[in-house]
């Protein structure tokens, strides 16, 4: 295994810093992932109401001593990378692409599509995990997460608390997250799969196991797009799929699978789906504090969607396809998996040989946060929007807010009109 005793990525050594813990395995795996192939992500959040630099100011503060790991860096210690408390000064903001190197930067676009893909081109550094960008009139803002540190669902709930920082009410510090494993852990049965180490993986389809194509980071922008579907398209899609026994990210990944296969000609499209693990964790790990904060606590699901057929079967082959990916025990023998390439010494080589080797082999990535709860003040919500530099992805972000389904694309090779035709797709499959 290949040893990196210097940070990879700018982070800082642990010399004098306060160390919170050290990273889970997945966290470890997106952390030396992204020192070479930047992998941090978005969330735009829309206001109602316009705020003032000095309120956005004080409510990313706020958010900063609230959310631990926003007020955090990823450090190199004896043992491997560690969270530690991040230095109490900030260093000087300063020009990167259009954005800021500060925690808290403006910029003079005025299209959030725009900040975004400047965003995604200027990685985050010094081991930071968050910044933000406030556009010009003060009712929009772009904040960026280490994806080692938070995954979207924990981005969903620092922007739900947002509203309340603008406004100057106290908002209680919240516990550091633990890791992944270590809530896997709780349950005796799922703890013996992560220390049996690796096992044989299952049988897949040849072709999820082709080697991703990986495109060198240059810090170029990728297009960002956008649509929100109208409350009524939604509404049926939430309906119809219910009665097909199958699920709206099922039918998004069909849809946004004939789109690609189409385009690219295509016979099958590779599909990557992160998961949620909380809703699969043991009950043990459940009872954990209501007072922790969200941190990176998912698995992913990788499928091949057939573009023929009819389209509700289609889709609940999608569903069928995923099911075994959504147990605390599959996310275990992931984990174990994980741990065999990036032990705490591991290099950035180590995980390239996984990510690089199969983990990402796709074609589109569909990262669905679900239907959120109405946030008072957002009037929208939009992410999570990252990129993973494999050549030629679609990476779709997808949320449901206030009754309408918001969806984001990122790539350097888009798909000409890819949402808008999704939509199209999914409006032809309710008639």
């Amino acid at each position: 295994m290949t040893t990196s005793p210097l940070p990879l990525d700018g982070s800082s050594p642990a010399e004098g810093a306060r160390l919170l813990r050290p990273l889970g395995t997945l966290e470890r795996l997106y952390h030396l992932w992204s020192s070479r192939h930047p992998m941090h992500h978005c969330l735009t959040v829309q206001l109602e109401a316009p705020a003032s630099r000095s309120r956005w100011q004080h409510a990313i503060t706020a958010l900063r001593r609230r959310h631990p790991l926003l007020d955090a860096r990823v450090v190199e210690a004896e043992d491997g990378p560690w969270f530690a408390a991040a230095p109490h000064h900030e260093e000087p903001a300063g020009d990167a692409g259009g954005v800021t190197t500060g925690v808290l930067g403006t910029t003079t676009a005025h299209e959030w599509t725009e900040v975004v893909a400047a965003e995604l081109a200027a990685p985050l550094i010094g081991g930071r995990l968050f910044r933000a960008t406030v556009l010009p009139g003060g009712d929009t803002a772009v904040l960026v997460f280490g994806h080692e540190a938070l995954d979207g669902r924990a981005a969903a709930s620092v922007a739900a608390d947002l509203p309340a920082a603008l406004a100057g009410r106290e908002l209680p510090p919240l516990r550091l997250p633990a890791a992944r494993e270590e809530l896997l852990a709780t349950d005796p049965g799922v703890r013996a799969v992560l220390e049996a180490g690796p096992a044989a993986p299952p049988a897949v389809d040849p072709r999820l196991r082709v080697p991703a194509q990986i495109r060198p980071f240059d810090g170029a922008a990728p297009v960002v797009s956008a649509l929100r579907l109208e409350q009524d398209l939604t509404g049926r899609l939430r309906t119809r799929a219910r009665a097909e026994r199958c699920t709206v990210h099922a039918a998004l990944v069909t849809a946004l699978a004939r789109v690609v296969a189409a385009e690219r000609g295509l016979e099958a499209v590779r599909v990557l789906s992160p998961i949620d693990v909380r809703a699969s964790l043991p009950a043990s790990a459940a009872q954990q504090p209501a007072t922790a904060a969200e941190g990176l606590l998912l698995h992913v699901g990788r499928t091949l969607a057939q573009p023929g057929g009819e389209f509700w079967a289609a889709a609940r082959e999608q569903v069928a396809a995923l099911a075994p990916h959504r147990d605390a025990l599959a996310a275990a023998r992931a984990a174990a998996a994980q741990e065999a390439f990036v032990g705490a010494r591991a290099g950035a080589e180590d995980a390239e040989r996984l990510m690089a080797g199969g983990a990402l082999g796709l074609d589109v990535l569909v990262s669905n946060l679900g239907a959120l709860p109405t946030i008072p003040g957002v009037r929208g919500l939009w992410g999570p929007s990252m990129l993973n530099q494999v050549l030629g992805e679609q990476v779709v972000g997808a949320l449901t807010l206030a009754g309408r389904l918001h969806l984001t694309c990122v790539s350097h090779a888009p798909v000409p009109g890819l949402l808008e035709r999704t939509g199209q797709v999914l409006e032809a499959a309710l008639a």
